[in-house]
This record gives structure tokens, C-alpha cells and sequence, in this order.
């Protein structure tokens, strides 16, 4: 947790799941993505995890590269050795979004191409997986200011398509929006940190508004703006900052009410 966010009371629903996994029934979607971190291009890097469990506690992973079989492995070094697996199961499509659900924002015929270019190298072994995890017992091994439960949701897929089928669909929006290193191994097509980027008018256009904090990075292929978009200001964090290029801003008070989807 960062000390210099809002910390978070536990969510119902996680503890109840948590707590009685055998009770579990439905995927309860509008409770994951409520208050969640969304990383896009995020690999299997652990970060906001890390950063952020306690001011937050639904983290959602989307990337399109990664293979079920090879984010299962990853999976458990993801979340840290400080927590325990108690509930694993995977999510279909139907689940998330109906089955003649559409993008309602396309990019451009130029953007397309460079869709196409980006992600010709790219598997395409869509799946989705949700897990839960419960911090280990109390010993000197672990952690106990960590958050006692933390939910997990990876999808394979598109970042801009699962914004959208994701979170503007529902008129939700993510609490914290992590912009990492999209590029870093390759296939990214834009530098979604600017203003013009497709990213930036699908975040914009979701009817909720737009996360209240973004943490970005300088990591990525020449991408390396500290503050991303004119939305957002950086906030002062003092030597937390220290050992990590890591950037953290929340959005600008009075900020004009943001484009409905039609």
C-alpha cells in the first residue's frame, strides 16, 4: 500500500468469497472491476500488486499475449509468497460481455493498420482466469500489513476492446489505471500515454468518468512522460520514489464531465 493514497475498507463480496469459496456461484463482475486496478499490457509483472494492495483490492490484468497455460505458472510468483491460493477458476466470454457485444469506438482506418502491424506476432489464445488469495497465517515470514485478501482477474485479450467491454459497458470505472510499460516486448502500436492516443478517447469516453489515479512509468519503447495525459497531475511522493521509476498521479479537481458512449 501507498501511503499516500486513500486506504480502502475490505469489500464485502471478497470477503465473503474469501471466506466461503465453496459458495461461490457466478463470476460477480460489476464487484471486480468496482474500485480495481486496471494494467493493460501488463505481462506478468506484479507492480501495482505490490504497490497498491490496501488501497485497493481487485486487480485486473489484461494482455494479449500471454498463453493460459503460461500466466497459471506465473501466476503465484504474480501475487508474492506472503499469500495463499483459495479460489481459482476460469471466466468465459459470456461471463463478461454478451455474445453480440460490439466495440462502440473504432479507431481509424491509419490506427487499424497499425493494429494490424502491432499485433501480427501476437497468439491469440483469448481466455480469461479469476483467482483469490489470502495473506498466510501471522509469522515473522510474513507481511501482516498486507491486505488480508486480494482478488485477481487476467483476461488475453485487446486493452482498448476490454476497456470497453469491461468497464464502459457497465458505466464502471477502474479506481487506479496502471500505464506501465505497454511496448516493452514489442507488438504495442501507439504510445497510449499521450492525448491523442485511441486509449486515451476510450478511457474518456466511458460514461463513469475516468480513474481517479494513474501510476506510469518511464519503462517502454521511448515512452517516458511523467505525467500521463493533461487530465492528471503528479503527486508529490517525497523519497517513495527513490529506488523505482514510478510516477504517480490523480486526476485534476474540476475536471469537465467526460463523453457518453452512443
Amino acid at each position: 500500500m501507498v501511503p499516500f493514497l486513500p486506504k480502502m475498507t475490505m469489500p464485502d463480496w471478497l470477503e465473503s468469497a474469501a471466506t466461503n469459496p465453496s459458495g461461490i456461484h457466478d463470476f460477480p463482475v460489476d464487484e471486480v472491476l468496482l474500485d480495481s486496478v486496471y494494467y493493460p499490457a501488463c505481462g506478468f509483472d506484479p507492480t501495482p500488486i505490490y504497490c497498491f494492495e490496501g488501497n485497493a483490492y481487485s486487480f485486473v490484468y489484461v494482455d494479449y499475449a500471454p498463453t493460459r497455460e503460461s500466466y497459471l505458472a506465473e501466476m503465484p510468483r504474480m501475487v508474492g509468497r506472503d499469500y495463499d491460493l483459495v479460489y481459482s477458476r476460469d471466466v468465459t466470454h459470456d461471463e463478461v460481455v454478451p455474445r453480440n457485444w460490439r466495440p462502440p469506438i473504432l479507431p481509424s482506418r491509419e490506427e487499424m493498420e497499425r493494429v494490424r502491424l502491432g499485433q501480427s506476432e501476437a497468439q491469440r489464445h483469448l481466455f480469461g482466469h479469476w483467482s483469490i488469495w489470502a495473506r498466510k497465517a501471522a509469522s515473522p515470514d510474513v507481511d501482516s500489513s498486507l491486505a488480508k485478501y486480494i482478488s485477481l482477474f487476467y483476461l488475453c485479450g485487446e486493452m482498448f476492446a476490454c476497456y470497453m467491454g469491461l468497464y464502459s459497458y457497465r458505466k464502471i470505472k477502474p479506481k487506479i489505471l496502471a500505464i506501465l510499460c505497454p511496448g516493452c516486448m514489442g507488438g504495442e502500436w501507439e504510445n497510449i500515454r499521450t492525448d491523442n492516443s485511441f486509449f486515451h478517447r476510450v478511457v474518456a469516453a466511458n460514461p463513469a468518468g475516468i480513474p481517479e489515479y494513474v501510476l506510469s512509468s518511464s519503462w517502454g519503447v521511448g515512452y517516458g512522460p511523467k505525467v500521463v495525459w493533461s487530465e492528471y497531475e503528479e503527486i508529490p511522493t517525497g523519497d517513495h520514489n527513490s529506488n523505482f521509476d514510478l510516477y504517480f498521479m490523480k486526476r485534476k479537481p474540476n475536471f469537465p464531465s467526460p463523453r457518453s458512449i452512443s
